[in-house]
């Protein structure tokens, strides 16, 4: 009899530790969380340097395809697809069941903008917080035009609602976001002053109920490919990825060339007169 109970005992353990292992595991797998990209112009966007489309971009569930992210960190590249500006890049990390939204607005050097909104659990969940990052720092912030104080800025226990978030620096165009502020949450918002000779207004509206958090950089990091020599002295950029192809413009060896896309023994890349077009990688690396 009391074998029989042990045998039964070790069987219950066994099915309990099979079940919490099989929740862990399916739990795990099914984390995923949301991002929403925006920008002006149109931007070519990429994932861990790879292309997954034109902005606007939602890996949203209520998209059309509901193609949301795994759980993990991430690097997003953008390059507008028109205009000579700089391409910008974010690290993020995305995180079980929230939103990561990120816009920019290319312009000229120093000119251009962005934000990027993000939220994660506070510590406690009766309580709530903003926190305000800005490029340039020691930017004024105002809340439902109520300013409560300069970046970087802790703000804490804002009402759970919406609201207009404003940050103004002198010699740069305003910046203004519509945000939300749920209990429970800390709400983290990075923004990039676009510089300004006289005070414009520049408004940008999203809207956030949850999103990852992110490490953030200023600093665009894009792949690039260097061109390397050849018997002609030079290389033929190629309007699409074939030798029959019309050729576009013609590179020289030391060029660097930002990358966007590869395919079958071609780059795609953009020239500095903001033509694309596609390199051989047989004389081409990328950094």
């Amino acid at each position: 009899m009391k074998k029989a109970v042990i045998v039964l005992f070790l069987s219950l353990l066994i099915t309990a530790a099979i079940f919490f292992a099989m929740q862990f595991f399916f739990g795990q797998g099914n984390s995923t969380g949301e991002l929403q990209i925006t920008s002006q112009p149109i931007s070519k966007v990429y994932l861990n340097n790879k292309y997954i489309g034109n902005t606007p971009i939602c890996r949203c569930e209520s998209s059309k395809n509901g193609n949301v992210l795994s759980v993990g960190s991430y690097t997003i590249s953008l390059i507008p697809t028109q205009g000579n500006s700089a391409p910008f890049a974010e690290h993020i990390s995305i995180g079980k069941g929230v939103l990561t939204v990120l816009d920019y607005t290319f312009g000229p050097p120093g000119q251009s903008s962005g934000s990027v909104l993000e939220l994660n659990p506070a510590d406690n969940s009766n309580s709530s917080s903003l926190l305000v990052t800005s490029f340039p720092s020691s930017a004024n912030v105002q809340l439902d035009d109520n300013s409560i104080g300069n970046t970087p800025l802790s703000y804490n226990n804002p009402t759970a609602s919406d609201h207009k978030l404003v940050v103004q620096k002198k010699g740069y165009a305003d910046k203004t976001l519509h945000i939300n502020t749920p209990g429970g949450y800390v709400l983290q918002a990075t923004i990039y002053l676009a510089a300004s000779n006289q005070p414009v207004s520049a408004s940008n509206s999203a809207t956030v109920n949850a999103s990852s958090s992110a490490q953030l950089s200023p600093s665009p990091i894009v792949a690039k490919v260097t061109i390397l020599d050849t018997p002609t002295g030079f290389l033929r950029v190629r309007a699409d990825a074939t030798l029959n192809s019309a050729e576009v413009e013609q590179v020289k060896p030391g060029d660097s060339l930002y990358l966007l896309d590869e395919k079958n023994g071609w780059y795609e890349v953009k020239l500095p007169d903001n033509k694309i077009g596609w390199v051989s990688t047989q004389y081409a690396q990328k950094n």
